[in-house]
């Protein structure tokens, strides 16, 4: 795993130092968020890479179990705004923060989810996060019960 890890690194690098060679821009020229997380769900849906990152954001946005991790992704980056999304769209600084962001959270999840025992350790975090919450109960699709 050492490998992959490696090679979605160099990947993740190649990306933010030559988004224009990966991704479409916007009509501004900054790096497009929306290309890259379309181009990450593409990389997804054939490795699973991404598996475990929506929990991984959860605990860290404090809420928003029922979004993606892309919307998760602009909660944490931009956690002032209302509409993260119409904001990266009308402010080219904030898609480049955006762009940048994203990349480094996401180096900092695969960190995380390729070290020993790491998808373990996001689900425990996740899981802690769930038991906290007031509707969290034996209801709920993700319940499970005390050992």
């Amino acid at each position: 795993m050492d490998s992959y890890l490696a090679e979605l690194d160099d990947l993740l690098d190649k990306i933010r130092k030559h988004p224009g060679m990966y991704l479409m821009y916007q009509h501004s020229g900054n790096p497009a968020f929306f290309s890259l997380v379309d181009y990450l769900n593409g990389m997804n849906r054939q490795s699973g890479f991404l598996s475990g990152l929506e929990e991984w954001l959860i605990p860290r946005v404090g809420y928003g179990d029922n979004l993606t991790w892309a919307g998760l992704m602009m909660l944490l980056i931009f956690p002032e705004s209302e509409s993260p999304c119409d904001f990266i769209r009308s402010d080219e600084d904030a898609a480049e923060i955006a762009f940048r962001r994203t990349l480094e959270l996401l180096r900092e999840f695969l960190g995380v989810k390729y070290s020993r025992n790491g998808p373990t350790k996001i689900h425990v975090e996740y899981h802690a996060w769930l038991k906290k919450q007031a509707w969290y109960d034996e209801t709920s699709p993700q319940w499970i019960p005390e050992m």
